[in-house]
């Protein structure tokens, strides 16, 4: 198995397809291929990547490309090639939440608001719920404070049900399942909740990382460890805690 390596990475980062091809992107090829929002998602991952390895200088101007690319694709209800309604401005508004939380240190509650909200309409308007799918729109819920409707979700969709041990949780959907009933009280297992949850980090950030998903690595680094920021700890320190699930 091939295990996250920070100098391998870093270098990528350094070379011709790394921060210097995202950077030198073009606005207006971006904005004629209706791909803003799109390139906006990938500065985001690629500056937590570059947060990650140590790169914090292309870090921040990925940042501050990914924020105006979006602001504007928002803005202007950009449509893409590939558009599905309410999803898209769903994954906008969340991402747009990520960069606050990264760039400003804060709990962007107006942007987890709405992008929940695009989640509810597109799961509305959806026949079938998968629960792959679903079960990487969850931790959304969570981060917004929306736990009965997380686990609402939860349970009307096909496939999925509550493991009884929380150290063997290896989906997003069922973790967040657990940690709302916490939240609300109806689950009392505090000890093993803690336990499964680092369990859970060991047992998949490396793939995560690995694979490219630095916004799931980053996401999930929020929740936990910044809570909203009632851990008096930053945005940039929690993030950096996903090494220590590596």
């Amino acid at each position: 198995m091939e295990i996250f390596n920070i100098e391998t990475q870093k270098a990528i980062m350094s070379g011709d397809v790394g921060y210097p091809f995202l950077l030198s992107r073009s606005f207006a090829a971006a904005e004629q291929a209706n791909g803003l929002s799109t390139s906006a998602i990938a500065f985001f991952n690629a500056a937590v990547k570059c947060l990650i390895v140590g790169l914090t200088s292309p870090a921040e101007q990925l940042l501050k490309k990914a924020e105006e690319w979006l602001l504007y694709a928002i803005k202007n209800n950009e449509k893409l090639n590939r558009y599905f309604l309410h999803a898209t401005e769903a994954s906008r508004y969340y991402t747009l939440s990520l960069l606050n939380w990264m760039i400003r240190n804060s709990h962007d509650t107006n942007s987890l608001r709405q992008s929940t909200e695009f989640r509810d309409l597109y799961l509305s308007d959806i026949q079938k719920w998968d629960k792959i799918a679903i079960s990487m729109i969850l931790p959304e819920y969570f981060d917004a404070g929306r736990y009965s409707r997380a686990i609402e979700i939860f349970e009307k969709t096909p496939g999925f049900h509550l493991p009884k041990q929380i150290n063997r949780i290896k989906t997003e959907g069922a973790m967040i399942c657990i940690m709302c009933r916490h939240q609300l009280e109806i689950d009392d297992r505090r000890d093993e909740l803690a336990i499964g949850i680092q369990a859970f980090l060991n047992r998949n950030m490396n793939q995560w990382l690995v694979n490219g998903h630095f916004d799931v690595a980053a996401r999930w680094m929020k929740i936990v460890y910044w809570k909203q920021g009632s851990t008096g700890i930053s945005s940039r320190d929690a993030l950096m805690k996903c090494l220590c699930h590596v």
